[in-house]
């Protein structure tokens, strides 16, 4: 009995079922025959942008009950601070599983809300009832996909934004084809600019919400507890816009960019007639739309119009169509006369308009892509006057997606009888070239475009950077998926060579010019582009031509992928072709050699920057470009990759050249160690000042020995260095850096710096400290402070400050720790030496095998105070502490971990074999006042905080000539935050600022601020930015000094969430002054530089735009903006080169010069103003 009673049960249900299904079916019958303009085009249409065609139904007629519960209590809404349109709704149990699994076009009822930013529209309302239905022929053949395209019909009208006309039929697009998830939305902004795109379009979030359900999934339904399904295009119904826009056009023409003048005339008169016949009621005025559709496999094909929303062929303009496509011209307006009553008219320069901006675009897929609609026609004659819509723009820039059938190089994929006629007709041909040659110069240019899809990308990054989640759902591949940002870079190149290769097509006589050839150096070029005669193939033209030929040459110059001689090989390309090769910048020799390849082959002995003027013939015509080739040094140190010989000046080679203008009126300081070890040399910390003692004055001074017993002259850098006096020649300059050497023990030393004019100080040697009998203390146990004249803290192994410990170290102590000895400190340390009595750091022994590891201040609460201190002696081969890098090979002096933090003030750590400090893993450093001298590399600085104020950072691992490949860093800087200010970095065998973030971090990588700083005689890069490719960091660069470094300022391999702001920063005497772009060839460089008041002068190039991965410069909007008014760019040495070898050229954007002209006396001005600024810095005791 139980068992029948279930049985009969379960039959009501699916009888309610059955009838709920045909009452909702018969209600979507009802729908469409009531609006009729919901559903266009063809039942053949390929790609899931085409669904729009389709009816509110399924072709099988299906459709899904709703869930019995109230919809609109479980739909939520979250607008604060989003910069992002959100389009969420409400998924079932049934459509989850249908969106997984199913190939057909399923409808279901749901609840949509659409959430602007910015103002509250009045009309929208929060929520709306909808219906959702699947569609895509291609997308829906993907199972198991999170990502489906729909047609929402929503009950309510809503805006995109308050501009904007209210909507309530549209398509969200998943863009499944759409590599990059930029080129349909970019693609429909060009279209509306011609005037032949209407739909209301915005790249938006969609989201889900599982809709309550007593019946569970059986696959589970995705959107439990909300779940973003990534970026779409929201594209409002192409019927709709043709409506709206078209009633509007009849009232009120408006002449398109690329539309003849006669040919707008007629067209308002057209109109004019058919909103008189229609007695002035623009509303009334007949509509009919129709998609085109061929049905005879003939080339070219034969089309029908296919009646839109019936789908069926010969619709009331079929026939009038057919007649078309054999004399478009015939049935141009220009010919059939504006009477709409007396026959149809054609917009021709719609159509043209529509060929012309498929060809810029190389749409692979677009015969049947265009909605034809006829305004003012009867349903009888041949009445009306027909235009055209342009849709699907998903796969631009590809192939085409069937084998053309009218060969021509100016209409890409050309299948149509239309184009068959444009092709044939002398008339058409011209009427077409004007077309293409007012797209390619007015709407369709480089830098237009440009700034389209740089609009799109910030569309599609405001969604992906909302939520982790919303990026990962954006692209099918979530664990790698593509790079919008060279996806942005990628559209810009293809149609820049696309544009190229167009504009070479057309007659000279037509006057047309390429665009974006700008030359950043004054002088006239271009892009060389030589293009192809009429009739000739397309495996002619210059991009088939490029690709076929330039990787090739490319790979004959084994520089590019290894060090070594290049050799250009032209042995296996078309006889008759030559390569004339520039170097402006190789080696650095401020002249530009030009050379032509002879022969098979031509070898460059030298190492740089090439640029290549490449002629291929190809049947009756030439192909020409420029190409640049890298050939690098043996030596990374002697040029790097793609840049020019640089050899650092030795400091001493500085001495002879430094005025002493000034000296008089400055007053020298010096720190001296109080005590210091037996038969080992001892430092001397000089500081010029001004004469009141309130500012540090940063200048280079030479420094003498003026009494003392012994002899010796040197280098003070920038003035606050130190010096090491020692009782024998065993360090000398060409090897450690500064000495004074001395003979006598005991007398006290005078030294001056300036010369005769300039201020002195008295040196007292330190008192000695013999170690003899004296023991390592155990531990810190009982230990609360150490301090008097004699007090000596050994250490040995390792010692440790207990967690809530806390250990005072007074004025005057020497801690001495024993070979491999570490001080672990968990609780609180403080040294606290005064500016007469400062605190000794330093090892047992000397030499290289007798270091000490490392203070360790290590977890939350740990903490080191310094202050007036000297230190040395430090540095363990292979003693490195986790989580705080790679780049140095020795402990540190001081190493910073797990949040614990670090003070240093007055501080001296002069002679170190590893860094002076290491941290990470959130540690926290703050130095001040401070000399940081002759070290591995200053400080590596992972994941951690780090702030450093008027102090100097130098001689990395010393200043000798030799280059030493060993990541000898001023700083290493690489996530957290960090600040430079009133500092001093140099003389360094790599860089003097290394900045960047962890290798695969992504989201937050900190920032970086670097201020009233000197950064100069670095071997590599003064400052060199970089971050990983999904890192987001901010660096932000002023009133800096940078001087005799291989390159200045370099944006290297960097995500396109890394941005530098460079504001009042002089550059000079470097090979690049400013690089964008990296020699790392497998890593992205998509980050953002803009720079004013830029002072450039004495460089080989002031700035290079050079990415090697690919060959050229990076040409995405805003990549580098540069203020050419702000700035001053004196002319370096390839421009100069350039101009005075008349055969010389350069590739385009990659040497870049300013074209304002320098006014010497401003000039001067300037100068002088930035070196005041650089040289005089406030003390701040």
């Amino acid at each position: 009995m139980a068992s029948d009673t279930k049985f009969k049960v379960l039959g009501q249900r699916q009888m309610q079922r059955s009838l709920i299904v045909t009452l909702l079916f018969l209600a979507g019958v009802l729908y469409v025959v009531l609006h009729p303009r919901n559903s266009m085009k063809s039942d053949n249409a390929r790609d899931e942008n085409d669904d729009v065609n389709n009816p509110i139904l399924s072709t099988t007629g299906k459709t899904h009950e709703p869930q019995p519960v109230e919809v609109k209590e479980h739909l939520t809404r979250e607008t604060d601070g989003r910069t992002h349109t959100v389009v969420t709704f409400l998924m079932s149990n049934t459509m989850a599983t249908a969106w997984k699994k199913s190939s057909e076009r399923l409808t279901f009822p749901t609840m949509m809300s659409v959430d602007v930013p910015g103002a509250v529209l009045q009309e929208q309302s929060a929520k709306s009832p909808a219906k959702a239905t699947l569609y895509g022929k291609s997308s829906l053949k993907i199972k198991y996909t999170k990502r489906r395209s729909l047609h929402v019909q929503f009950e309510r009208p809503f805006r995109l934004d308050a501009d904007s006309p209210l909507i309530k039929n549209v398509v969200l697009l998943s863009l499944w084809e759409d590599k990059y998830r930029l080129a349909y939305r970019s693609s429909v902004e060009l279209l509306r600019q011609l005037g032949i795109f209407h739909s209301q379009a915005r790249l938006v979030e969609l989201r889900c919400e599982a809709l309550p359900s007593s019946v569970p999934s059986s696959d589970g339904n995705d959107c439990e507890g909300g779940a973003s399904l990534g970026t779409y295009l929201l594209l409002e119904y192409p019927s709709d816009a043709i409506s709206r826009v078209a009633h509007v056009e009849a009232s009120s023409p408006t002449q398109r960019i690329c539309e003849n003048a006669a040919s707008f005339t007629l067209r308002k008169e057209a109109m004019g007639v058919i909103v008189k016949e229609n007695s002035g009621d623009v509303s009334a005025i007949p509509l009919e739309v129709g998609t085109r559709n061929w049905f005879y496999f003939e080339r070219p094909k034969k089309y029908d119009i296919l009646h839109v929303p019936s789908y069926k062929r010969n619709s009331s303009f079929s026939a009038s169509y057919q007649q078309l496509e054999k004399d478009p011209m015939g049935w141009s307006i220009e010919q059939r006369g504006a009477s709409s009553r007396v026959q149809q008219s054609f917009d021709l320069d719609a159509y043209l308009t529509w060929i012309a901006i498929n060809s810029v675009l190389m749409n692979g897929d677009y015969d049947d892509e265009v909605f034809f609609y006829l305004t003012g026609g009867d349903g009888k004659a041949h009445t009306g006057f027909l235009s055209v819509m342009a849709w699907d723009y998903d796969t631009v820039f590809a192939k085409c997606h069937r084998k053309e059938a009218v060969p021509s190089r100016t209409m890409y994929c050309a299948e149509t009888p239309i184009e068959q006629r444009i092709s044939e007709d002398p008339r058409l041909q011209q009427r077409y070239r004007d077309v293409l040659s007012c797209v390619l110069q007015r709407v369709a240019t480089p830098e237009q475009w440009g700034t389209i899809v740089q609009n799109s990308l910030k569309e599609l990054e405001a969604i992906m950077q909302s939520s982790e989640a919303s990026a990962k759902a954006t692209f099918d591949d979530s664990r790698h998926p593509p790079d919008p940002r060279e996806g942005a870079a990628m559209l810009a190149m293809r149609l820049k060579e696309r544009v190229g290769e167009l504009l070479a097509t057309l007659p000279a006589s037509e006057g047309v010019k390429p665009r974006g050839a700008e030359s950043h150096q004054g002088q006239q070029e271009d892009d060389r582009v030589v293009g192809v005669s009429n009739g000739a193939s397309k495996q002619c033209e210059l991009s088939t031509v490029k690709r076929k030929y330039a990787s090739q040459l490319k790979k004959s110059v084994p520089g590019e992928h290894k060090a070594g001689r290049g050799v250009v090989d032209i042995s296996g390309l078309p006889r008759g072709t030559t390569v004339t090769i520039t170097y402006p910048i190789a080696q650095g020799t401020g002249s530009a050699h030009v050379e032509t390849v002879r022969g098979p082959a031509l070898s460059l002995n030298e190492a740089g920057l090439y640029c290549a003027n490449i002629s291929i013939p190809c049947g009756t015509t030439t192909s020409t470009w420029l190409q640049p080739f890298v050939l690098r040094s043996k030596e990374r140190g002697s040029a790097e990759f793609a840049l020019a010989h640089f050899t650092k000046p030795r400091p001493m080679q500085l001495v002879a050249s430094l005025s002493t203008s000034g000296v008089k009126d400055m007053t020298l300081v010096a720190a001296v160690p109080q005590r210091w070890l037996l038969d080992q040399w001892f430092p001397v910390v000089l500081r010029t000042t001004s004469a009141d003692g309130s500012r540090w004055v940063r200048r280079n001074v030479p420094m003498q020995l003026v009494e003392g017993g012994g002899e010796g002259e040197t280098l003070l850098v920038r003035g606050f260095s130190a010096v090491r006096i020692s009782g024998s020649n065993a360090l000398s300059d060409d090897t450690d850096g500064p000495v004074l050497i001395t003979t006598s023990s005991d007398a006290q030393l005078h030294v001056r710096v300036g010369g005769a004019s300039g201020p002195s100080a008295t040196i007292s040697r330190p008192t000695p400290v013999d170690l003899s009998g004296v023991e390592p203390i155990p531990s810190f146990e009982g230990i609360e402070r150490l301090m008097g004249d004699q007090c000596i803290v050994m250490l040995e192994d390792v010692t440790t400050i207990e967690r809530g410990q806390s250990v005072t170290i007074g004025a005057g102590c020497v801690v001495v720790l024993k070979v491999g000895a570490t001080l672990n400190v968990f609780g609180k340390l403080s040294i606290e030496g005064t500016a007469s009595q400062p605190v000794t750091i330093t090892s047992s022994a000397g030499g290289d095998e007798n270091p000490w590891v490392s203070i360790v201040v290590s977890g939350t609460g740990a903490s080191l105070h310094v202050a007036h201190a000297f230190v040395t002696g430090s540095g363990v081969k292979g003693r490195l502490t986790p989580n705080t890098g790679k780049h140095h090979k020795h402990s540190a002096t001081i190493t910073v971990i797990d949040h614990a933090t670090a003070f240093v003030d007055y501080t001296y750590f002069i002679g170190l074999y590893g860094p002076a400090i290491a941290s990470g893993t959130r540690g926290s450093v703050r130095v001040s006042h401070s000399v940081v001298q002759w070290a591995e590399l200053g400080i590596e600085c992972v994941d951690c905080d780090f702030q450093t104020k008027e102090s100097t950072w130098s001689h990395f691992p010393s200043w000798s000539a030799s280059y030493e490949d060993d990541d000898n860093d001023g700083m290493y800087l690489s996530g957290g935050v960090h600040r430079i200010e009133d500092s001093v970095v140099a003389h360094t065998k790599d860089d003097c600022v290394d900045s960047g973030t962890p290798e695969k971090s992504s989201g937050d990588g900190g920032s970086l601020l670097i201020s009233n700083t000197i950064l100069e005689m670095c071997q590599h890069e003064a400052i060199a930015l970089s971050s990983s490719p999904k890192g987001k960091r901010h660096v932000r660069l002023s009133r800096l000094w940078i001087e005799h470094a291989q390159q200045g300022i370099e944006s290297g391999y960097t995500g396109r969430q890394h941005n530098a702001d460079l504001n009042e920063i002089y550059i000079a005497s470097t090979t690049v002054a400013l690089r964008y772009g990296d020699n790392y060839y497998n890593r992205p460089q998509l980050g953002e530089v803009t720079a004013k008041g830029l002072f450039l002068e004495k460089n080989v190039a002031n700035v290079v735009n050079y990415v090697r991965a690919t060959g050229g410069p990076q040409t995405t909007s805003g990549a580098l903006s540069l203020d050419a008014q702000s700035s001053i760019f004196e002319e370096d040495a390839t421009s100069r080169a350039i101009r005075q070898t008349a055969a010389a050229f350069s590739c385009p954007g990659i040497f870049i010069q300013s074209v304002e002209p320098v006014d010497a006396g401003k000039a001067a001005v300037r100068r002088k103003a930035l070196l005041d600024a650089a040289e005089h810095v406030t003390w701040t005791e």
